[in-house]
């Protein structure tokens, strides 16, 4: 997918070949036909991968609803870093500093007590 991801040399050739064919007024299909075929590919190959080979889908996973949302702690580092990259497009950051953010965070993260040992890095 980030072949798509402009100013990539690949979106800038569909957009030429889509200009070059007369579709002046549809230029901005060149990153998206491409890209959502793409992701249509991506996300079928997780079935038919299953289908092929039923051992991958795993097993079945039972748990309580406490448990679950407990478990919802563990999504607040991926949310933290996710929300970083919006300090650069505010401009508040340039990407070496949020990338540097980043990884202090993590290291704060993983640093709780009990959760920094020999194995964790």
């Amino acid at each position: 997918m980030g072949i798509l991801i402009p100013p990539s040399i690949n979106l800038i050739i569909y957009g030429l070949l889509y200009q070059y064919l007369g579709a002046e007024t549809l230029p901005h299909l060149a990153g998206f036909v491409p890209g959502f075929l793409l992701a249509l590919l991506f996300m079928g190959t997780v079935p038919v991968t299953c289908l092929i080979q039923p051992e991958f889908g795993g097993k079945p996973v039972h748990s309580s609803w406490r448990a679950r949302l407990k478990s919802l702690v563990d999504l607040l580092p991926p949310l933290i870093q996710f929300m970083l990259f919006g300090l650069i497009y505010a401009g508040l950051a340039t990407p070496t500093g949020a990338g540097a953010l980043g990884v202090v965070c993590a290291l704060v993260w993983r640093a709780r007590p009990g959760r920094l040992d020999e194995n964790a890095l």
